[in-house]
C-alpha cells in the first residue's frame, strides 16, 4: 500500500489529498525536468496552474519561463509551509537576490500567497539577521525588482518595491545607500527621496503646534503668550 503524501503548510487544513492524483509539469526551457505534484496542492493557490488543471483530464502541463531551482522551492512552500534558503546565512546578498526571482516566480504563476511569503522572508532577513551580521539587498536585488521586463499587471511588484525603499529609508546607518547610490535603478533612488521627505513631513508635521514658542517676539526669559499666536510682540534689543 502506497503511502499519501500530507500537506503540512498553511493550506493544510483546506486540502485534502488522500485522494488527489498526480499531474505531470515540464519546468524549464532547453532541457525541461518533469516535476510530479499533486493536483489539489499544486492548483491551490496559483491561479495560473489552477487554469491549466482546471479540466480533470489535464494530467500535464509546461512552465518553461520559469528556472527548475526556483519552482522546488515553491512546491516545497506548498507542502511544508517553509521557504527553504538555500544559502546558509539568512540574509545573505545572494539569498536577497534568490528571494527576488522566487517573488518575481510567484508573480508569474500568479500566486498572491507566494509573494507575500516571500515579503515576510525578506523583511525577517532585513531586520533580524539570526547571524547578527546585518545585511541590506544589494543593487542586483535592487534592479531585478526594477527590471520594467518584471513589470507584470497585478504581479504585486510595486509592493515588493516599497519594502526594498522602506528597508533602506528606516535604516540609521548611511554606509548601506552609500554603498549602492551609484548602481541602483534611479526610480529606486526617487521612490527612496520621496518616502523621506513622508517620514520627514509625518515626523515634524505638527511643528507650528508644538514649537509656535521659537517662532514669538518675546525676551528670551518672558513667558511666551501661547494662547495669542496672532498678536506679535516688538523683541526688545
Amino acid at each position: 500500500m502506497s503511502t499519501k503524501a500530507v500537506p503540512t503548510g498553511p493550506l493544510a487544513d483546506n486540502i485534502s489529498i488522500a485522494s488527489s492524483d498526480l499531474v505531470k509539469i515540464l519546468v524549464g526551457f532547453y532541457k525541461a525536468e518533469e516535476v510530479s505534484v499533486h493536483r489539489d496542492v499544486i492548483c491551490s493557490t496559483s491561479e495560473i496552474l489552477k487554469q491549466s488543471f482546471a479540466s480533470p483530464d489535464r494530467k500535464e502541463t509546461t512552465l518553461p519561463n520559469i528556472l527548475q531551482l526556483h519552482f522546488k522551492i515553491y512546491v516545497n512552500w506548498l507542502y511544508t509551509g517553509i521557504i527553504r534558503a538555500v544559502e546558509p546565512q539568512l540574509g545573505s546578498l545572494n539569498e536577497y537576490t534568490l528571494l527576488v526571482q522566487l517573488f518575481l516566480t510567484g508573480a508569474t504563476l500568479k500566486d498572491k500567497k507566494f509573494r507575500n511569503a516571500i515579503i515576510s522572508v525578506l523583511l525577517k532577513c532585513a531586520r533580524d539577521p539570526p547571524s547578527g551580521s546585518k545585511t541590506l539587498p544589494d543593487e542586483d536585488c535592487i534592479n531585478l525588482a526594477y527590471n520594467p521586463a518584471y513589470n507584470i499587471t497585478g504581479g504585486g511588484l510595486k509592493l515588493l518595491q516599497k519594502m526594498l525603499v522602506e528597508i533602506y529609508a528606516t535604516e540609521e546607518n548611511p554606509a548601506y545607500l552609500v554603498a549602492v547610490q551609484d548602481k541602483v535603478d534611479r526610480k529606486f533612488l526617487s521612490d527612496l527621496r520621496l518616502r523621506l521627505m513622508e517620514m520627514r513631513l509625518a515626523k515634524y508635521k505638527n511643528l507650528l503646534e508644538t514649537r509656535v514658542c521659537d517662532f514669538h517676539e518675546h525676551k528670551p526669559k518672558e513667558q511666551c503668550e501661547k494662547q495669542e499666536p496672532a498678536r506679535k510682540r516688538r523683541r526688545e534689543e
